[in-house]
């Protein structure tokens, strides 16, 4: 397979209608519905949702690791301008790692516990650059001191469980950075940290891929983590992207009532003493409402809403949303204590 490596018109990637079913008993479940999006050269995109909104498991299809029993049933995913989706499994060797990196929430369950980290670093040169072992082990030691792992000469020796979560962490970082992806996927990156490593983790990655000019995608639930790492934002509730846009536009005038729920759901972010949880629970990816799937917990659903699932719209400079009654969301005094 011939990819496109170079800097051509358009989105780095671009995710178009992109739906996938999990087989349960041999019936399939659609959990990913209709997802588009799109990220741009150098910038970081955020995919923010509750818990089991298909965040990860689009992130997953991105790089064709999806787990057994789920299977891409409709859309298309582009990497600069090649379709990924059916992409037979020896080409992926061309992408992932070299062209496409993750960075998995669980940085113990990522890395090998008998081999150390300087090797673990050190083997993605070997085998996709084919350097010698003394050459990868210099480059391993000059990545580990770019993503802050101090004494690198001595910790090169040091096996997953001898370092602390954040700086588990980072040998992931390093792993991921080893051969310059052009997109560095990130799945909820500092879940298992606590807040001061969270920002410094946060930092590093922001730090690196701008110097680098790398493209990211932070999949995260934390708003407070998209404030401070993301260009643009793509909101996903059951298993559907309702709204994207710049980070300024979301957090300052969001279209679509589960992201304003998502607002008032956040002190810090909505400007109140106290958080308003969303009523209810997400739907049954078995057993969807008719209609907009969010229409049993939203404040602002008509007849309408009740009878026809609403299209992903475009709203003009890039931005785009799902909802039937987006200019009556927009217009709702998101101040006071009237949120959803």
């Amino acid at each position: 397979m011939s990819l496109n490596t170079s800097n051509a018109p358009g989105p780095l990637l671009d995710v178009s209608g992109l739906s996938i079913d999990f087989r349960t008993d041999g019936t399939p479940v659609q959990t990913v519905c209709d997802a588009t999006f799109t990220v741009e050269e150098g910038k970081t995109l955020a995919i923010v949702g509750e818990s089991g909104s298909g965040k990860t498991l689009t992130s997953l299809a991105t790089l064709g690791l999806l787990p057994p029993g789920a299977e891409i049933s409709a859309g298309s995913i582009k990497f600069r301008g090649t379709e990924l989706v059916g992409l037979p499994e020896k080409d992926w060797r061309a992408i992932r790692g070299q062209q496409i990196s993750m960075i998995f929430q669980d940085p113990m369950s990522a890395l090998n516990p008998v081999i150390t980290v300087g090797k673990q670093i050190a083997e993605m040169f070997i085998r996709s650059s084919r350097m010698r072992r003394p050459e990868a082990r210099e480059a391993a030691l000059s990545l580990m001191r770019e993503v802050g792992i101090p004494d690198e000469g001595n910790r090169y020796n040091n096996y997953p469980h001898q370092f602390s979560g954040g700086m588990r962490q980072r040998v992931v970082i390093a792993i991921a950075l080893a051969l310059q992806p052009s997109l560095i996927i990130a799945d909820e990156p500092t879940t298992a940290l606590d807040v001061t490593v969270q920002a410094q983790v946060l930092r590093l990655l922001r730090q690196r891929c701008q110097a680098r000019g790398m493209s990211m995608i932070i999949v995260s639930h934390d708003l407070g983590v998209v404030a401070r790492s993301a260009d643009a934002v793509a909101v996903m509730y059951s298993g559907r992207i309702v709204e994207c846009g710049t980070v300024e536009e979301i957090f300052t005038r969001p279209s679509h009532p589960y992201t304003k729920g998502l607002m008032a759901a956040t002190p810090e972010r909505s400007g109140q003493r106290r958080a308003v949880p969303i009523p209810g629970h997400p739907p049954d990816p078995r057993n969807r409402p008719q209609g907009c799937d969010f229409n049993p917990r939203c404040p602002f659903a008509t007849d309408e809403c009740f009878a026809v699932v609403p299209a992903l719209r475009d709203l003009g400079t890039g931005r785009s949303c799902a909802c039937h009654h987006t200019e009556r969301v927009q217009a709702h005094d998101s101040t006071g204590a009237s949120h959803v």
